[in-house]
């Protein structure tokens, strides 16, 4: 595919800078993590996290038809305000259809030095990892890294690094619910991506835990 019918296709949703990536991810503070084996369920699970409000979605690679969603997605302009990711992106070949179906940003759980290479001035890639060491290469190019599985650590090997990499904005993903989300905001992430156990509830269920996470950030500052 040729850059300019990339272009095209990304239409009204350009990709956002680490800048302002950093930002949004502070104003919304969760990102849902939209991920299973059924197509039809990929869109239900996008139009329920829509309805319930949120800012941000990531639409993961693993999921079948997850090229041809975000495309759907990116090119509606009733959806302008809405900031699209690509989840699990760990091929350049996957970084490549992101890219031209609109993807704002990428993540990977891992570090990917190939699709690194693609995408750098082109769009932000979020990399993965669980040490100090691992989070801070992740970091180095774009001042963001994923934290996973983040279960695994804990809020407390959240502290841990926050306190050894000050300057980095961190998301911790994989194994945070809704009733422990806000420990781990608390804790200093810079958000959290939240999987399947987000879509257990109603778009109302789930519109009221982002407004409580929202106004309860805004209280705290």
């Amino acid at each position: 595919m040729t850059e300019e019918v990339a272009t095209t296709q990304r239409g009204r949703h350009e990709p956002l800078s680490a800048d302002e990536l950093i930002r949004k991810l502070g104003a919304e503070k969760i990102v849902p993590v939209l991920r299973t084996l059924d197509p039809g369920q990929l869109r239900n699970q996008l139009d329920m996290a829509l309805e319930a409000g949120f800012g941000i979605v990531e639409i993961t690679a693993t999921s079948p038809g997850w090229d041809d969603l975000l495309a759907e997605v990116s090119q509606d302009v009733s959806r302008a305000g809405l900031t699209l990711a690509a989840g699990t992106i760990t091929t350049v070949e996957d970084a490549q259809k992101a890219i031209a179906a609109g993807a704002q940003f990428l993540v990977s759980p891992f570090g990917v030095p190939e699709v690194r290479a693609l995408t750098r001035g082109r769009v932000v890639l979020i990399e993965g990892g669980l040490s100090p060491s691992e989070i801070a290469a992740a970091s180095a190019t774009n001042g963001i890294a994923k934290l996973f599985p983040a279960s695994t650590a804990g809020v407390g090997h959240l502290r841990a690094l926050r306190d050894v990499l000050p300057s980095c904005s961190i998301m911790p993903t994989g194994g945070i619910t809704i009733e422990n989300a806000p420990q781990w905001l608390s804790a200093g992430a810079v958000a959290v991506g939240m999987g399947g156990g987000l879509f257990r509830f109603t778009p109302r269920e789930l519109r009221d835990f982002r407004l409580r996470i929202v106004e309860s950030d805004n209280d705290e500052n």
